[in-house]
């Protein structure tokens, strides 16, 4: 009598199910892999643009806080000719002038001479010192006459720059707001980050 061979193997049921489940087993795992590049990328965007806007407003606020509410001028050109207008998209101002020891270049009356700092880190007597957006970039100029004329020299600040608003509540004020929006870019992803800050002039 022969015995019965009992056969094995997979049937074309149980084939479609596996091959459905690793199917979907690997879609899922793709989706989580380009889920998590997408976050990867907008996450290197934001700090991108968190760092952009804080080199400048801390380029700003190093110098604005020299400067004192009668040496200031918001508007939206540089120079000093006219009424304040704030909002506005630049800053004119002046700032202590120093000797080349470091102390401060006093008139013979005792009262502090204005002016500008240069690039090489010596000083302009009545000069006056700008910060404005130049199509994406922030630029730090000085220039020797009121009108923003006489370029002394230039330079640029920080670059993917969307908008910079500067404003106080009154001329007078010695409180200066700063409200600045930057870009951030990472594989396509664009990201953009709005950073305000007050700074506070000498008195």
């Amino acid at each position: 009598m022969k015995s019965a061979v009992k056969k094995t193997g997979f049937t074309l049921v149980e084939l479609l199910v596996v091959t459905g489940i690793f199917t979907l087993i690997i879609g899922v795992s793709f989706t989580l892999l380009s889920t998590g590049r997408v976050s990867m990328f907008i996450n290197e965007a934001q700090i991108q643009a968190e760092e952009n806007a804080r080199i400048a407003t801390n380029r700003i606020s190093r110098e604005l806080r020299l400067s004192r509410a009668g040496q200031v001028l918001i508007s939206n050109n540089p120079g000093f000719i006219g009424a304040e207008i704030s909002p506005a998209s630049v800053i004119n101002f002046q700032i202590p002038v120093e000797t080349p020891g470091g102390a401060l270049n006093l008139a013979p009356d005792g009262s502090i001479r204005w002016g500008s700092k240069d690039a090489d880190g010596g000083y302009t007597l009545n000069a006056y010192i700008a910060y404005y957006m130049n199509g994406t970039q922030l630029e730090r100029i000085t220039y020797a006459n009121l009108n923003g004329s006489g370029i002394i020299g230039s330079s640029i600040v920080a670059t993917h720059i969307t908008a910079i608003t500067f404003s106080r509540n009154a001329p007078s004020s010695n409180l200066v707001n700063i409200e600045l929006t930057t870009q951030g870019e990472a594989n396509t992803r664009t990201v953009a980050h709005t950073l305000r800050s007050s700074i506070k002039l000498r008195n």
